[in-house]
């Protein structure tokens, strides 16, 4: 909050259309400390212009009642980090939430009247085939959701799963297989009606995230 009243002041109150906040996992923070964060926005910057407010959240901390109460505080827009619709894979990648309570979570939040949501997945996991990549696509498609972030495993250094294939209890990425799932993506969304605006994004039509093009088309 202080590094917001900050730049608002130095900025001279400037305007904003969107707002993305993102994780770490900000879907932690309760009702009244989300709101906190938003006053301060609200009182530091021009924000009469505002066409889109996106909060990054685990599906372990969704329920109806805490997306009411996101949408009570200005948020508009849901990115979901479910990463993967195969409970091994999720194992693997150390998330606390199962297929189930994904799926769950999404219709959660469906119901509490967010129509904007976007679905985070990962590919070229250690572990993780075509055949489990290509059902949680499918499995995907079928929730219908607004938008989807579908992004390539990067292991980065000094992290759990870099020590774990070092030490041979996790295969090396195969970048090869990565790429094959890249390409089912591109065709079998093409299919269902997302359109591929953006290496790594997909959306139904008017669904593009304004933040992300922000960002794409360097504004």
């Amino acid at each position: 909050c202080r590094e917001l009243s900050h730049w608002g002041s130095v900025l001279s109150n400037p305007v904003l259309s969107t707002i993305f906040i993102g994780g770490g996992t900000p879907s932690l923070l309760s009702e009244s400390q989300l709101a906190t964060v938003m006053d301060h926005v609200f009182r530091n910057f021009s924000c009469s212009s505002l066409t889109e407010v996106t909060i990054e959240c685990n599906p372990g901390d969704l329920t109806y009642e805490k997306a009411l109460s996101l949408r009570k505080v200005g948020i508009s827009r849901l990115s979901m980090g479910v990463q993967s619709l195969d409970d091994h894979i999720l194992q693997i990648l150390g998330r606390r939430h199962t297929s189930e309570e994904a799926i769950h979570a999404y219709e959660s939040v469906r119901a509490a009247g967010f129509n904007r949501i976007n679905l985070d997945f990962m590919y070229g996991i250690p572990e993780q085939t075509l055949a489990s990549w290509k059902n949680t696509i499918d499995q995907a498609i079928l929730l219908s959701p607004d938008h989807l972030s579908l992004y390539c495993l990067t292991i980065e250094p000094n992290t759990p799963m870099e020590a774990m294939t070092k030490r041979g209890e996790l295969p090396e990425p195969d970048p090869d297989l990565a790429a094959d799932m890249y390409e089912y993506c591109t065709e079998v969304l093409a299919n269902n009606g997302y359109e591929h605006y953006e290496i790594s994004n997909w959306a139904k039509a008017d669904q593009q995230s304004l933040h992300n093009l922000t960002y794409w088309e360097n504004k």
